[in-house]
């Protein structure tokens, strides 16, 4: 899985369980006052609670025990009034005490707090007294008739309370400022904007699905995409999905073959089934007849996956020559996306068959697009009309598009070429316009993403192109427009692309060039490591050879001539020293061993 991106099998899914802190009252006593603190409680499901206490932040230094008021909180308050509350005021902290006591020689007034903190026997006062008892009825009720404004007045609470509800107010009042609850964080807010810090703090803590275990915000991602041995991780080739504590030994063609025998069971289930149920012979040859052309469609696209991992597993001596390496990609099918359809066109070259197969697409294929089977066996349909800047992956086993990233510049008529394992590159075209590009970007499979990359000198849409030594690339041919006028084009152009992709297009001076007549739609051929053919095309079909490192064009003999036919690199492959070559109406191949073309006929498989 990764991580999007993309891979996008690592990425937290998005059903994950957020648990969202709900906040309940609990009541914690106050050993020095007896007071009542408000305290807090975070619910996680059942038999996974986790309490926590909200603490208040202690920005009052002259009243951190809350046993007393400041006199200028009466609500009124003016300093011509301090002489006339002096009678309810404490003596020693000169505030009106929530639990006041009265000296009873001298009436003096002290709050229970202060006494204690005194220690003493005698009146704080001198006057020789040495007892301290609930004051009289008469000040009791003055006391609890002043109405007081809240502490947190200033922070904007509204509430003004006489001072026997005040205290039990202060208790929970909103505007309290308090400490996340979450040890690590050092957040501080007012009580009622705390939930809104609680449910987005990074030191909250979230259930992974797969595991079942609490991780806090700031590691979840990296438990998922990185730890979590739960994690299903999909594999990119045959797109099933194993734990990745058993990802290691996944092996693709067994899991495939696994399948395969799970809907042979299925069938086998169904025809039983309906046996059972005596089902009339309409119907059940109805219904087997659906069911095994299901599993025909879904048995072929097995083979044909399991053939694509095969063909990228196995060693075969041929493919290894230096000259193959450069050659179509070598794979046992050809795939054509039918155009203006929602169909795709599958060539066995093993069998000399092809089948169709109808895709589950919301759309028909544009036209003027272009295909590509990358080295690694992923196959992507780019651009087209309709579709300028769509990329599209085939999902084998799904018969649908999976969109991927946009391109940059839309574009018909380009060609695609594999730079090397992993890139792939879009060169010219046409844009919705019908204004000739030169215009180039790569895609990077890995990242999904296009990146611009240098631009052709010469405009031009059906031309050719192919990759050398993974870093260089040529194109040849193609057409341009004069004055409305399509113009074919016999010129070579080249870039040498390091691994940051920079790098800028050069025309080449090539001996001989005459040779090559100005033509579009032409395919080529590696022969040697360092010569390939040029062939077809329209409107001339005279092949030639050229030469990369003499950078020399001749000649070639007339077996290599093919009359009048125009191919698509997406549209040909390199199997057994033979290059299979098919368009909508012709199916050739050309022997490397004879040095000769022969055209074959291609049955269609209606199985």
């Amino acid at each position: 899985m990764e991580e999007k991106s993309n891979s996008s099998n690592n990425i937290i899914p998005n059903n994950t369980n957020i648990i969202v802190p709900q906040i309940t009252n609990f009541p914690l006593k106050n050993s020095n006052s007896g007071n009542t603190l408000k305290t807090f409680q975070i619910n996680l499901p059942p038999a996974e609670q986790e309490k926590y206490v909200l603490e208040k932040v202690d920005n009052d230094a002259n009243n951190s025990k809350g046993t007393n008021v400041d006199i200028e909180k009466i609500c009124g308050y003016n300093p011509y009034m301090k002489e006339i509350f002096s009678r309810v005021t404490c003596v020693i902290c000169t505030m009106i005490p929530y639990d006041p006591l009265e000296c009873k020689n001298c009436n003096a007034v002290v709050c229970k707090y202060c006494i204690e903190k005194w220690n003493k026997k005698e009146c704080i006062v001198r006057c020789g007294g040495e007892n301290y008892d609930t004051p009289s009825r008469i000040l009791r009720d003055i006391i609890n008739g002043i109405v007081i404004k809240c502490k947190n007045c200033g922070k904007g609470c509204p509430e003004e309370l006489r001072i026997e509800r005040l205290r039990i107010h202060e208790a929970e009042c909103d505007f309290d400022e308090v400490k996340c609850p979450f040890s690590d964080c050092k957040f501080t807010s007012i009580r009622k904007l705390m939930l809104q810090h609680i449910d987005q703090c990074e030191f909250n803590k979230i259930k992974c699905k797969f595991c079942k275990e609490f991780f806090k915000k700031l590691d979840f991602e990296k438990h998922v995409n990185v730890e979590c041995e739960e994690v299903l991780v999909e594999c990119d080739k045959c797109q099933k999905s194993e734990h990745r504590k058993n990802f290691s030994s996944h092996n693709c063609i067994y899991a495939l073959k696994d399948e395969i025998r799970d809907m042979q069971k299925t069938i086998s289930g169904l025809i039983e089934d309906n046996d059972n149920k005596k089902l009339t012979n309409d119907e059940l040859k109805r219904t087997l007849e659906e069911e095994k052309k299901m599993f025909n469609e879904r048995n072929s696209l097995m083979t044909l996956l399991i053939s694509l991992l095969k063909s990228t597993y196995e060693n075969d001596d041929v493919r290894f020559k230096a000259h193959n390496m450069h050659n179509p990609i070598q794979i046992p099918y050809i795939f054509r996306f039918m155009t203006s359809s929602r169909t795709l066109q599958i060539t066995n070259l093993a069998e000399y068959t092809y089948s169709k197969i109808n895709l589950n697409i919301q759309f028909e294929i544009p036209t003027s697009h272009q295909s590509i089977v990358t080295s690694s066996k992923r196959i992507f349909i780019v651009g087209g009309v309709n579709h300028e800047k769509k990329t599209y992956e085939f999902d084998i086993m799904h018969k649908t598009l999976i969109e991927r990233a946009d391109m940059n510049v839309g574009r018909r008529r380009h060609i695609l070429t594999e730079l090397r394992n992993g890139i792939f590159l879009a060169t010219g075209g046409s844009n919705q316009n019908e204004e000739v590009l030169r215009d180039c970007e790569a895609y990077i499979l890995s990242k999904n993403t296009w990146a611009k990359i240098s631009s052709l000198n010469i405009p031009r849409f059906y031309h050719t192109a192919f990759s050398f030594n993974s870093n260089f690339l040529y194109v040849i041919g193609g057409c341009n427009t004069s004055h409305s006028s399509l113009v074919n084009l016999n010129t070579i152009e080249r870039i040498e692309l390091n691994y940051d992709l920079n790098g800028s297009w050069e025309i080449l001076g090539i001996k001989d060039l005459n040779f090559l007549k100005p033509r579009s739609r032409l395919s080529y051929l590696f022969i040697a490591n360092d010569k390939i053919l040029l062939f077809g095309g329209i409107p001339d079909h005279q092949a030639v050879f050229f030469d990369l490192t003499k950078q020399e064009i001749f000649l070639a003999d007339n077996q290599y001539n093919i009359e009048g036919r125009f191919f698509f690199n997406d549209r040909c492959t390199w199997q057994n020293e033979t290059l299979f070559i098919s368009s909508q109406s012709t199916r050739c191949i050309f022997n490397h061993n004879l040095n000769c073309w022969e055209f074959k006929d291609f049955t269609e498989d209606n199985n």
